[in-house]
Order: C-alpha cells, then structure tokens, then sequence
C-alpha cells in the first residue's frame, strides 16, 4: 500500500519544489505604461507616427535569463505613406534613468490608416524597476 502513494507523494513534492524555484521574490511591479506618444516624423507632409506602449510583462524561464515582454502599438493615423519607419523601443531604469536594453522595430511600408501591433523582448533586472521609452525615425531603409 505505502510503495504506490510513494510515486504519486514523490511526485507532488517534485512538482511542488519546481514550481518555487528560483522564486524567492517577484519583481518590483513596473509603473504604469505610458499613454500614446505622438512622435512627428521629418518634413511637413509626413504624418505623425503614434506610437503607444500598451504593456510590459516579466518573463521567467529556466533556459534563458530573465526579459521582459513590451507589447507596442504603432499607427500612421492620416497622410502620405510612410517607408523606412524604424521604431526604437527602450528599457529604462525608473529610478536612475539608464538604458537597460534597447531594440529596433523595422516597417518597410506604413500606409495612412494602418495600425500594427508588435512583441519586444528586452532583458532587465528582475530587481528594478522599468518604464518603456520609443522614438521614431524615417526613412532609415
């Protein structure tokens, strides 16, 4: 009787101490993410660029260091279309203000109208505190 609740009890216990490993604490809870930024774009027939962080999650994994998941929304609400849009997406250090790692989004064409909607994993402290900054630029093809 006690050999066949011994795998399951191993079990539960494997499970268990697996699912707490290496999670002494959580991470400190980013602030809230910034509303739309509207960033205008060279000459003056170009439309403004938004531009809005719409989250950043932490991502724990055993294979990999620790990241963080920024989800960014990017429209062309009206105007000309836009080529050679590069989006560049920034994990800031609340309180200290420093570049913790930075990627670049690339969208070849962007037509008036159009809205995407992208993934960036950054890499970060899971310590500190974060908040996303993007800029754009154009004509970078």
């Amino acid at each position: 009787m006690y050999m066949r609740t011994l795998p399951a009890l191993l079990l539960v216990a494997l499970t268990l101490a697996l699912s707490t490993a290496g999670c002494a604490s959580a991470p400190a809870a980013s602030p809230a993410v910034t509303p739309a930024s509207v960033t205008p774009v060279e000459g003056d027939e170009t439309p403004a660029i938004v531009v809005e962080v719409l989250g950043l999650t932490p991502q724990y994994s055993v294979d990999r260091p620790f990241t963080y998941l920024a989800r960014v929304q990017t429209t062309n609400p009206a105007g000309p279309e836009v080529t050679g849009v590069a989006v560049v997406v920034r994990l800031v250090e609340t309180a200290t203000g420093d570049v913790a790692d930075t990627e670049n989004i690339f969208i070849e064409r962007f037509v008036p109208g159009d809205t995407k909607i992208y993934t960036v994993r950054l890499s970060g402290d899971p310590e500190q505190e974060y908040r996303v900054e993007t800029a754009v630029l154009v004509n970078q093809s």
